[in-house]
């Protein structure tokens, strides 16, 4: 809920946050137009964090660090760079490589966490499903 509202704040008012660090023109116009992207890292960054943090709960801590490394190094930072420098994006496409590493690693966290979490759970006596219950 933190990430989705800075996020808003990020995509509402970009100008406004940017020229409170600058009064130079073309830095605030580059600036919101980065905290736009951002905005996007934000909530993939919220939900990558958590589900980290919850598998690390029910003790799967490989499982994280592999995903986030795969997603970072080997997503993120290459399709970055690929469309910052040979798509010619520039900072843009950086942050959108980046981006996209990061919510693939959000995603299947968030997927290892449901299946991961139901093994958990069922032992312990809990029904998961209505036939159970």
């Amino acid at each position: 809920l933190f990430m989705s509202t800075t996020a808003f704040i990020f995509s509402t008012i970009p100008e406004f946050i940017a020229g409170c660090f600058s009064d130079d023109q073309q830095v605030v116009e580059t600036a919101a137009q980065l905290l736009r992207i951002v905005a996007f890292f934000q909530v993939t960054d919220g939900v990558q964090a958590v589900m980290s943090g919850a598998l690390r709960g029910i003790g799967d801590t490989r499982g994280p660090m592999l995903f986030n490394a795969f997603g970072h190094w080997c997503l993120g930072l290459p399709i970055g760079m690929y469309l910052a420098f040979s798509y010619g994006l520039g900072a843009k496409g950086l942050w959108w490589g980046l981006t996209i590493g990061l919510s693939f690693a959000a995603i299947v966290l968030s997927w290892r966490f449901f299946v991961r979490s139901r093994r958990v759970v069922e032992p312990l006596g809990f029904p998961l499903d209505e036939e159970s219950a």
